[in-house]
């Protein structure tokens, strides 16, 4: 049913961009549906484990054919905007670009857009929101009245982390639980280097304390197996396409991750993390991150060596005070109230 409370996400997932321009979509979709909005999302997605989730919420999916901004893409997405009118459309893509949201708003709709880099030389959006730390630091040009959602206040999250709000995070004691999450593809198998790094920093012997790892790769990962075929020293859990991401979070003491949406998810939580470069657009991001000194930062992920690895994890492997440290900074950011804002902004 088309009704005044529809709201079309559009957004893509490929290997080149991830998923989590779909997954920050859906934490705000979750919200407006559970405030009785239509939901529809319009993707070109490589990964049919996102588009599973998309419709297990129950939400329409148009399956794009191609990708923006190819010519076909654009066709297609404005035939089906066409059913719509009268709506939001939230715009949420790195390959995105003010062409294609004077085509939206050509066509009547109220235009949300999602950017983390302020790159285009005009925004014709009614409301740009950009949820990091060094979105307070951009300039964004774009017309009269339109507002901006920018920096840590408005940090997206997904429907299971809310019931965490308040809660302090944890550490264990007498062990070093160290979670490995890098997006729902990686398609460069930093995943599995890392591991493999870790596994010879424990052969050689260059970790006296007690670990034990947790890997978890995400639905579009192909290297899954092949991961979990690794034979590490230390007890080592592989999990696939996880649904408990935040339980998971808090029973863990360090993380190692990329400079995504996961990011924020992490400090949340609480959870002290390394986190390190797969994209052009994460440089923004950490970069804004070791401004703060929230994270570790461990540079590109590709270009990391065992030694890389070793200065940035050791420190936080023997100090649990500097765990605790940066889990009180972390948690005291990001209050997960984001949602309640945007969706009074989306009811307008």
């Amino acid at each position: 049913m088309i009704t005044s409370k529809t709201t079309v996400f559009r957004a893509d997932s490929s290997k080149e961009t991830g998923t989590g321009h779909v997954m920050r979509c859906l934490a705000l979709a979750e919200a407006l549906a559970d405030k009785d909005f239509d939901i529809v999302f319009i993707t070109y997605c490589q990964s049919d484990a996102l588009i599973e989730r998309l419709e297990g919420e129950g939400f329409r999916v148009y399956r794009l054919k191609n990708y923006y901004p190819s010519t076909d893409s654009i066709d297609e997405s404005i035939g089906y905007l066409k059913q719509f009118k009268d709506c939001w459309v939230v715009c949420d893509g790195v390959l995105f670009d003010n062409k294609y949201y004077e085509i939206i708003k050509s066509l009547g709709f109220k235009l949300l857009v999602t950017d983390d880099m302020a790159h285009e030389p005009f925004y014709s959006a009614d409301i740009v929101l950009n949820q990091n730390l060094h979105g307070l630091d951009l300039k964004y040009n774009c017309a009269p009245g339109t507002r901006l959602l920018l920096g840590n206040e408005f940090v997206i999250l997904r429907r299971e982390f809310l019931k965490y709000i308040g809660i302090k995070k944890q550490f264990n004691s007498g062990l070093t639980r160290i979670i490995i999450t890098l997006g729902g593809m990686d398609s460069n198998n930093y995943t599995e280097k890392i591991l493999l790094m870790i596994k010879d920093m424990l052969c050689a012997n260059q970790v006296k304390e007690l670990l034990e790892l947790t890997v978890v790769t995400g639905g579009g990962n192909k290297n899954a197996d092949r991961i979990r075929a690794i034979e590490m020293p230390v007890q080592t859990i592989c999990l696939h396409n996880v649904t408990n991401m935040p339980e998971l979070m808090y029973t863990h003491d360090i993380a190692i991750t990329s400079g995504g949406t996961t990011v924020w998810e992490l400090a949340f939580m609480g959870v002290p993390s390394i986190v390190g470069r797969t994209a052009p657009i994460e440089d923004y991001l950490v970069n804004g991150l070791r401004k703060f000194g929230l994270f570790a930062d461990a540079g590109w992920f590709e270009t990391l060596t065992r030694e890389d690895l070793i200065e940035v994890l050791l420190p936080l492997i023997h100090d649990k005070e500097l765990q605790e440290q940066m889990s009180v900074k972390a948690q005291s950011l990001i209050d997960g109230r984001a949602l309640n804002k945007l969706v009074h902004y989306l009811s307008l």
